[in-house]
């Protein structure tokens, strides 16, 4: 069982967004969501969740805008097919594989196949390469071999593993995830490993850098920064919440023109975040506990691109 949900008005008419069962997938404004609408402005940045289970479908509205099904303002329901969900100025139409009485799209807006605009790959889409996950990220000069331009995200991860190139292969992770969830990585793996060392100021940065991850807005954003500056930006914590920081919007302060920070940033905050709380425990066993903290991440990736189930 799958759902799609095909926008048939709006900004984004004619996109189609498909979550396999066992999936999980965030629509929103921004790329913060899995599956992004930039040229709907009414659109949250990260506007409602839709869960495909197999008890059935359902809906979870994240961001500050409404999220309607049939007219109706929702914050958690179930889907069933025909159902129409307005998120911002799009309208979706809902169908569930295996329900009969898929709806037709508004004549005045005909559903026309469109091209995925996230990284949840639709079925029949082909799988992205480790490659489109790296971008402009910097790996060492012994990593970038191993990056062949048709090599999966698991066999990069795997080489990089057995090379033991593990600040690489944790910048890498941090990539492959999307931001909100490579951050909650990062943050579950420090808090597993630091858990009730982290002092006033670490906390309050972790904390921030947690609710970002759980709420990916731009309020909270601002609030890591100001909290990893609290910290001095001394420790893993403070990398936590630069990570959030630098996940996108603007470095320079609400009042200066717009300075966008590099794809990459919030991936090398992360992995310097997780080296640290490493080398904070046991210096001898870095490797070690790097090691312990990709495999949770590398499981989040496949959960989230459908691989795993």
């Amino acid at each position: 069982m799958g759902v799609i949900l095909r926008a048939v008005s709006g900004p984004g008419a004619g996109a189609q967004v498909f979550i396999r069962r066992g999936q999980s997938a965030r629509v929103g404004r921004t790329e913060w969501a899995d599956f992004s609408f930039p040229a709907d402005d009414a659109m949250s940045d990260v506007h409602f969740a839709v869960t495909c289970s197999p008890r059935g479908c359902r809906l979870c509205t994240l961001g500050a805008g409404a999220t309607l099904v049939n007219g109706a303002p929702v914050q958690e329901t179930g889907l069933r097919s025909g159902d129409r969900v307005t998120a911002g100025a799009t309208t979706f139409v809902v169908r569930i594989e295996g329900e009969p009485g898929e709806p037709e799209p508004d004549a005045a807006q005909p559903a026309v196949p469109a091209e995925p605009v996230s990284s949840a790959a639709p079925t029949g889409s082909p799988e992205r390469t480790a490659a489109d996950y790296c971008g402009n990220l910097e790996l060492t000069d012994e990593a970038r071999p191993l990056l062949d331009p048709e090599v999966s995200p698991e066999q990069f991860l795997d080489r990089l593993v057995a090379g033991e190139l593990f600040p690489d292969a944790l910048r890498f992770v941090a990539a492959w995830l999307p931001k909100p969830e490579a951050v909650r990585w990062a943050c579950d793996c420090v808090q597993g490993s630091l858990g009730t060392q982290l002092t006033g100021g670490e906390q309050r940065a972790f904390d921030a850098a947690l609710r970002w991850a759980a709420e990916p807005s731009e309020e909270n954003r601002r609030r890591a920064e100001r909290a990893a500056e609290g910290n001095q930006f001394n420790g893993p914590a403070s990398w936590l919440a630069l990570g959030a920081f630098w996940s996108g919007g603007s470095l320079a302060p609400p009042h200066l023109p717009e300075a966008a920070p590099p794809e990459s940033l919030t991936a090398q905050a992360l992995a310097a975040a997780l080296v640290l709380a490493a080398a904070r425990i046991d210096p001898r066993r870095i490797n070690d506990r790097c090691r312990q903290f990709l495999q949770p991440g590398r499981e989040r990736a496949l959960k989230l691109r459908g691989a795993g189930s």
